[in-house]
This record gives structure tokens, sequence and C-alpha cells, in this order.
């Protein structure tokens, strides 16, 4: 099925788009599922079996632009927040073309620091205060 041009993905309700200004890009952040695999579902993908995060980078359809979504149970521990800002920092990474150095690596963990920030603040607003941030 081809998208018409211009629209866009149709957000689920307890996503919160998370900015990330530096990157000039988005971040679906989905707390429940369902939400994560209905995006999944627009943009031709699709998941099995049941998992507490995953981060995926998606080819929005309408506009052929990348879009990043990540999922983490809002009932998780924080160590599963780090482990999907992790991959959701090195898909970005990958998609900018910026490549960690093991010795230099300041520039990564500032970024993951901030997405498990983001990450965080997500998880903790209601259901009533979901926004952009």
């Amino acid at each position: 099925m081809r998208a018409k041009k211009g629209t866009k993905l149709k957000m689920p309700k307890h996503v919160v788009v998370i900015d990330v200004p530096m990157y000039k890009l988005q971040i679906a952040f989905c707390r429940h599922l369902k939400d994560f695999e209905s995006l999944l579902h627009q943009c031709g993908e699709s998941s099995e079996g049941e998992y507490t995060g995953s981060a995926m980078k998606l080819i929005n359809p309408y506009d052929g632009l990348p879009y990043f979504a990540a999922y983490v149970d809002n009932r998780s521990p924080a160590g599963t927040v780090a482990h999907e800002a992790f991959h959701c920092m090195n898909q970005i990474f990958e998609h900018i073309g910026f490549q960690i150095a093991y010795n230099n690596d300041e520039a990564g963990a500032y970024f993951l620091g901030w997405l498990v920030d983001k990450f965080t603040e997500a998880l903790s607003m209601t259901n009533k205060s979901l926004e952009i941030i």
C-alpha cells in the first residue's frame, strides 16, 4: 500500500515525541507495547512476542524520512531504560554517520545520558501531560 505524500504517521495515544534538536530528528517513545507495534505496522514492520523494550529506526512511509521509535515498558527497571537508550543512540549515530572512538567516547556518553533522562521523563509523564519534550 502506497501512502499519500505529506501525510504524517498517526501517533498512538500513549506516545511521547522526543525532539532531538542537535541532530534534527525525533524519537517516538512508546510506553506500551501496543503503541510501539502500531508504529511498526504503519511503517510496514512487525514484531513478535512479549518483551520489555525495543528501539528501531523506521522509515516513514508517508515522506520516506527516517523515524526513530523506542519502547520501554512503564514498569521496567532503570537498566532496561539505559539498554534501549543505548540501542537508540547507536541507530542515530549510524544514521548521521558518527562513529564513537573508544579512546574518545565523551560525545556518546553525554548523548546517552541525555537520552536516558528523556526516556525517564517520558516514562514518568501522566496520560494527561503527554506532549513533545
